[in-house]
């Protein structure tokens, strides 16, 4: 079944519905960053099981603010996708605009009318969180977010820089590509709230420089060279909104995949890699895929929820979607344990304050 979009509906003040263009001639900044090559390096390794994640229920963030299933007006779909098994928007008001002319099953929305980065650290991100991990979204193809705030809380910047870095590589462990998609244009001569142009460039300036595992996608000064029309000096007309949506498809899509040696294939009740030149299944051993590793064992069944442990000793971790974690803490059989940058369990040290014994749990 479809997973279906959220949105939270904040009531906002009214505004004109006065329609105006704008077109200024600015240079287009060309997007930076890319896929990382990953390199094998594992040892050969035995399974043991364990599956010590809390499940999901309903969505709902306990603020009082209503969960709503709003379906797209059909509009416009999403043009065809290069590598991504889905994407998700995470944004304000503009980014509800979005979900409501898109009507296509490869996309979804976590959006809150009005907000910013208070709304997306109290609800948004366990909205986030949960629905990447629901049945849909637990698979070894990769996802992407894209990320849209910022108009309502320009001063933010420095705040939105620090909070995304932490997050970061726990988005990257779900197995998401990460994405920032700059704070886009206003028409301050008919806007209710006027935002000053300066602001709204210093902000994607910090994104752009500062975010360091996101890709940075300028729709702000394609905007500013192609031209856009506004209702109400904020919002945007279908036809900018649709412009907005197929750049930023265009600009994913553009990415070269690190991985070409990797063909994934959902059978039953498990995910297989194989060998695209030779067909053969991988079997056994870890599978570098998108920048992130995954282990198959002697059936060439894809492990979830499992930590695996090498001949070395080492043991790594992977989580629902398949993807080893690094750099971050896990939850299972009760304890926390910490996986380090290279993924194997800390033992024997510090990490964070607390100290992790000689069977790598917190003491």
């Amino acid at each position: 079944m479809r997973f279906k979009k959220l949105l939270t509906f904040i009531m906002c003040a009214s505004v004109s519905a006065l329609t105006a263009a704008a077109s200024l001639p600015v240079d287009v900044q060309a997007a930076g960053g890319g896929f990382e090559n990953a390199g094998s390096g594992f040892e050969n390794a035995s399974l043991s099981q364990g599956n010590d994640f809390e499940a999901v229920g309903e969505f709902g963030d306990g603020d009082g603010s209503p969960d709503l299933v709003m379906p797209g007006t059909g509009h416009f779909e999403c043009p065809d996708l290069t590598f991504y098994d889905k994407i998700i928007f995470v944004g304000d008001s503009r980014t509800v605009q979005i979900n409501d002319r898109v009507d296509d099953e490869q996309v979804d929305f976590v959006a809150s009318s009005g907000q910013g980065l208070s709304w997306f650290k109290r609800s948004g991100v366990s909205k986030l969180n949960r629905l990447l991990a629901s049945e849909e979204y637990t698979t070894p193809l990769p996802k992407a977010v894209i990320f849209n705030l910022g108009i309502n809380d320009l001063e933010n910047k420095n705040s939105y820089v620090s909070y995304l870095n932490d997050l970061s590589q726990e988005l990257i462990n779900q197995n998401c590509t990460l994405y920032y998609m700059s704070v886009n244009p206003v028409n301050n001569e008919i806007i209710q709230i006027p935002r000053s142009d300066r602001d709204i460039r210093d902000f994607n300036q910090a994104m752009k420089t500062k975010l360091d595992d996101f890709h940075y996608i300028d729709t702000y000064n394609y905007l500013k060279k192609d031209g856009f029309t506004t209702t109400d000096g904020l919002h945007y007309n279908s036809l900018t909104t649709q412009k907005i949506f197929n750049y930023v498809i265009e600009q994913i899509n553009s990415r070269k995949a690190s991985t070409k040696n990797v063909l994934w294939e959902h059978t039953g009740l498990y995910w297989y890699a194989y060998n695209p030149s030779t067909g053969d299944v991988y079997k056994n051993r870890w599978v570098s895929y998108e920048g992130g590793k995954f282990y198959v064992d002697r059936y060439g069944r894809m492990k979830t929820n499992s930590w695996i442990t090498a001949s070395s000793g080492n043991r790594y971790y992977v989580g629902a979607s398949g993807r080893y974690y690094t750099s971050q803490w896990v939850l299972t059989n009760g304890k926390y344990y910490y996986l380090q940058d290279n993924g194997a369990m800390a033992k024997n040290q510090w990490i964070d304050g607390y100290y992790v014994g000689s069977d790598g749990a917190r003491i």
